[in-house]
């Protein structure tokens, strides 16, 4: 949501799960659900039905999001070994941005 990926039609009071907010599709880009998994869905055109991603920006918008994962730092402003891994090379080597 900080970042402008998810957006939501009204605030949920507390921590609720992603099934029980009211999301606004057409204006939501990613989101993020599956829990221990920690897996993150693009919104894409014609394959969900409120899609905002053309199917030409899918690379460079998940290329995006990765790189600012992996950018993300520990409470010390530290790295984190992070480790980002794409669908389609999950089972070889883990996609770095």
């Amino acid at each position: 949501i900080r970042e402008g990926y998810l957006h939501l039609k009204s605030k949920p009071e507390g921590v609720v799960p992603l099934d029980r907010c009211e999301v606004d599709w057409a204006a939501t880009t990613a989101w993020g659900d599956g829990g221990y998994y920690g897996r993150l869905f693009l919104n894409v055109r014609g394959r969900e039905p409120d899609g905002t991603v053309a199917p030409e920006d899918f690379e460079r918008v998940r290329d995006e999001l990765a790189a600012k994962i992996m950018a993300i730092p520990d409470d010390q402003g530290r790295p984190l070994p992070t480790r980002i891994f794409k669908p389609e090379g999950c089972a070889s080597q883990p996609a770095r941005a």
